[in-house]
């Protein structure tokens, strides 16, 4: 009795963080249909305002976060980010067919993948009893290096010390975050900052057994299962929109 109780609590527990990823790509197929909406027909122009970039940010850094966290629930994360980058790769040839600006060359999946690789690779020593120390050091990290790849550093979008010009001259250091002028990425999510904030979720994830269990949380089968399927909801969405939109632009 008290083992089925135990895993009735620890299933509300991976619940409750399918609830917050179901949450956040939900957010991203509907910020990718605003832009999607504003390319196609001019509507929705609200997509490039500071306080939607504020909230993009800030709905983006849960995603990382929680994947971090999750570490903690895979059996095998340097396949799962082998697998990650794998289908990444596949969508930057994919996505290079159809011209340079629609080229994803280093967006959310690769660094997903590589931040994955990294983890199963470095995951003994990554459970610090002082995890929650480097966790947030990381964040303190991810806002320092926020605007890197825009040519500075230091509080989030607050530019205090700017880069040297001559770093982002080097070749083939995007994926770093250090893009050069000519760079283009349909969907640009560098190492620095984002790894910083995927490895503080690793950190926290370390605690994730002392969090109190919610076992009488509500279930929502239709968010936890967009949850469970965010990777599948993320490659299919766009494909979706584009043939809704392209379909309504041909009839006007």
């Amino acid at each position: 009795m008290q083992e089925a109780l135990q895993e009735r609590k620890t299933t509300n527990r991976v619940i409750l963080l399918d609830y917050l990823r179901g949450i956040g790509i939900l957010f991203v197929m509907w910020y990718h249909l605003t832009f999607d909406l504003y390319s196609w027909f001019g509507i929705c122009d609200f997509i490039y305002s500071d306080g939607m970039n504020v909230f993009r940010d800030c709905m983006v850094a849960m995603l990382v976060l929680i994947s971090g966290i999750c570490c903690h629930f895979s059996r095998n994360n340097l396949k799962r980010g082998a697998v990650c980058f794998a289908i990444a790769m596949g969508l930057t040839g994919v996505t290079a067919l159809l011209g340079n600006e629609m080229c994803i060359k280093f967006g959310v999946l690769h660094m997903f993948g590589i931040s994955m690789m990294v983890y199963g690779l470095l995951a003994p020593l990554l459970k610090s009893r002082h995890g929650w120390i480097w966790g947030i050091l990381l964040i303190g990290g991810f806002l320092f290096t926020f605007s890197l790849s825009l040519g500075s550093l230091g509080i989030y979008r607050l530019p205090l010390i700017s880069v040297p010009d001559g770093l982002y001259q080097i070749p083939f250091l995007f994926w770093l975050g250090l893009p050069g002028k000519t760079f283009i990425s349909a969907d640009y999510y560098p190492l620095l900052p984002w790894t910083l904030l995927f490895f503080a979720g690793s950190f926290f994830g370390n605690y994730i057994k002392y969090i109190p269990k919610c076992d009488k949380m509500p279930e929502l089968k239709v968010l936890s299962f967009i949850g469970r399927h965010t990777l599948a909801l993320y490659l299919l969405h766009q494909p979706i929109f584009y043939g809704i939109l392209f379909l309504i632009a041909q009839m006007f």
